[in-house]
């Protein structure tokens, strides 16, 4: 790293498709099995399946997916600990879609807190992030979260619409005090500093925390420069 004082820590895969039955149509186990005979992965997946034995609380393809995600988090984990043991390892990045408790504990020798991507809704999702906080221990970081709002024509997408840059600088200020409000959040970060394609085949752009040309939004700027400094005498200093 040339520029290590500006590196927090790393995030993995961004939102893997982890579940067996997920929004891809594909996972791992699948996969595996469709391997020739003499690849790695399809022998791994023949050794596994001769000394499973069935103890009537796992399906064999949630054990082989555990298996899989047990090597992957190993080996990345390990490697990346190994090469900067200086900063913070969140591993995968999971939506509420994709967190699988068992999958992650797999992961959770190898990190220092879970990323969770929620969702692009105004209220703050205590109950969903108190249970994952319970379910790994880890503090969370909240990762590419933003209120999106309506821009002139553009083509944003979005569960719900903000009506302004305004309105969206009041509610994210109101979500991310209620964050701080935890004893486990560690931080949040905007979705997208520009406006860019939504990309994987799909109309319409992923709205950027600035306007065309970096110019500040109305409301939304002014608003998160309140909120940093709400943050900052809020966020207990060292030796504190």
């Amino acid at each position: 790293l040339q520029n290590p004082e500006n590196v927090i820590g790393y995030c993995w895969t961004d939102l893997g498709a982890w579940p067996l039955d997920n929004s891809t149509g594909n996972n791992w186990v699948d996969f595996m099995k469709s391997l020739p005979a003499n690849a790695p992965g399809q022998q791994a997946y023949q050794d596994f399946v001769k000394a499973w034995k069935d103890d009537g609380t796992t399906s064999q393809d949630e054990a082989f997916l555990c298996l899989i995600a047990r090597e992957y988090f190993r080996i990345v984990g390990t490697a990346n600990r190994t090469y900067d043991p200086n900063h913070l390892i969140f591993g995968d990045r999971f939506s509420f879609q994709t967190f699988n408790p068992a999958i992650v504990e797999e992961m959770l020798p190898y990190v220092d807190a879970i990323a969770v991507q929620p969702y692009f809704m105004e209220s703050f999702p205590q109950q969903k992030l108190d249970e994952i906080h319970r379910c790994t221990g880890k503090p969370i970081l909240l990762c590419d979260f933003a209120i999106r709002f309506q821009d002139g024509d553009k083509n944003v997408s979005a569960w719900k619409l903000a009506d302004d840059s305004v309105a969206a600088g009041k509610a994210y200020a109101e979500y991310v005090k209620a964050a701080l409000n935890t004893s486990y959040i560690l931080g949040v970060f905007w979705c997208n500093p520009v406006d860019t394609p939504k990309g994987f085949g799909k109309s319409g752009v992923k709205q950027g925390f600035f306007a065309d040309g970096l110019l500040s939004r109305p409301g939304l700027h002014d608003t998160v420069q309140k909120l940093n400094d709400y943050r900052e005498k809020q966020t207990p200093r060292s030796g504190e």
